[in-house]
């Protein structure tokens, strides 16, 4: 890899991994992250994300942690004997198998929200965080099915048999 691919990589992953802290995702998991989607490789090892990032092995332990624990990466097994630990991002389509594993979480804030309006006897009216907060979901329920099949759709339109 070249220094000019080198530096590019690095800039992608300050950047992409600032843009996801300022989601809410802690900065070190963010630039992990950031960099399983720009190294050109089905799986990293804890030892290549650390010297990648420049980073320590417990920082890269933390992060990797974080990111299976909430869904977004995923351990990768490694070959007979192999020691090092690999983490990749899930295969093939990896912002719907993300999403997908935040729906059952969308379905228990809206049961939640749903129980809390039956056991407080709120109305549903306008302006109700809670009740407000409970048809965002019940829409989002709804219609992501929709959205999955419009997105597939699109993707390959766009990727044909890439995808």
């Amino acid at each position: 890899m070249s220094d000019d691919e080198v530096l590019a990589r690095e800039r992608f992953v300050d950047s992409f991994g600032a843009a996801f802290h300022e989601a809410g995702i802690p900065p070190m998991s963010s630039r992990v992250f950031a960099y399983l989607l720009v190294v050109d490789r089905e799986k990293v090892s804890a030892r290549e994300l650390a010297e990648g990032l420049g980073a320590s092995a417990a920082a890269v332990s933390g992060a990797v942690n974080y990111l299976i624990g909430v869904g977004m990466i995923e351990r990768a097994p490694g070959t007979r004997g192999d020691r090092q630990h690999y983490y990749r991002l899930f295969p093939g389509d990896i912002w719907t198998a993300i999403l997908l594993r935040r729906l059952p979480l969308v379905e228990r804030w809206y049961e939640s929200m749903r129980a809390g309006i039956a056991d407080l006897g709120h109305e549903p009216q306008a302006g109700s965080p809670l009740y407000e907060s409970a048809l965002y979901f019940e829409f989002m329920r709804q219609e992501t099915p929709a959205i999955m099949e419009r997105w597939k759709a699109y993707r390959d339109a766009h990727l044909g048999d890439q995808g």
